[in-house]
Formats: structure tokens, sequence, C-alpha cells
């Protein structure tokens, strides 16, 4: 897997926003989280991060997830993402849409394509069975 310029300002702004907030910054480095994102979306000719997602680490913790779907659409790294945020299994993120239009492009419905399976075992794969029976004190994972 490849990793992109944008993708580095992203996780960088990801991690400095859980541990020092959106304005503060890892020690020994000169950008906030907020300035990382920043830096994406003035290459894109997007205005800065608005104002009222910088004011709380769950506020910009929305606003930086929103930009690694726009910023990494298409290059399979959504799915890791939400498995890696432990929200996988919310409805919101089971539900995959499509959008339908005409063939002017004069209007566009949202249209559900599938619900996708995900429960909390999904977060943890199942070891198989000779295996877990090897050893008296050796559990299966949850679910499983």
């Amino acid at each position: 897997s490849r990793l992109r310029l944008a993708e580095i300002y992203l996780i960088y702004a990801e991690a400095v926003n859980e541990a020092y907030g959106p304005n503060g910054m890892h020690p020994g480095a000169n950008i906030t989280a907020i300035d990382a994102v920043n830096i994406i979306r003035t290459r894109a000719n997007m205005p800065n991060v608005d104002a009222q997602f910088t004011s709380s680490t769950e506020a910009f913790r929305e606003r930086i997830r929103n930009e690694r779907a726009v910023e990494l659409a298409f290059e399979a790294k959504r799915w890791y993402d939400i498995r890696r945020w432990y929200v996988a299994h919310l409805d919101e993120y089971k539900e995959l849409y499509g959008l339908e239009f005409d063939k002017e492009h004069s209007y566009f419905r949202k249209v559900l394509l599938y619900t996708r399976t995900f429960d909390l075992k999904h977060y943890w794969f199942p070891f198989p069975t000779e295996q877990v029976t090897l050893y008296e004190g050796w559990k299966q994972n949850a679910g499983w």
C-alpha cells in the first residue's frame, strides 16, 4: 500500500487532535492538527476548515474523518478507517448508498444499495478451532 503526502498530513492531524486537541502541536513539530488539514484543503483550492469544527477534539475528529473520506475516496482506506475508529458496527456505516441520475443530470436520488453485516465480533478474527483446542486456557475470540 502506498501513502500519499495528503494521507500523512491526515494521519498527523488525527493523532495530534487525539493527543493535544485541534490547536495542539506535537513536541518538535511546527504545525497544529488544524494546520495539517488546511494544508490539504489549500492544495485543493478549498477554504480552511470552518471555525465551528475546530472548537473541540470531538468536533474536529468528525471533520478529520470527513476529510479522509473525501481525500482518500477510492483508495481502499475507508474499510480500515471505520474498523480502526470502532464505528463499523453502527448502522450509519453499514449502509452503502449509490446515486441515480437522470440523463441530463438535472437531479439525483440517493439509493440504498446494500446493508453490510458487521457485528462487534467482526472486529476480531476467529482463531482456528484446532489451535484453540491445543491449550485449555486459550479461549476463542468473543462471538466466534
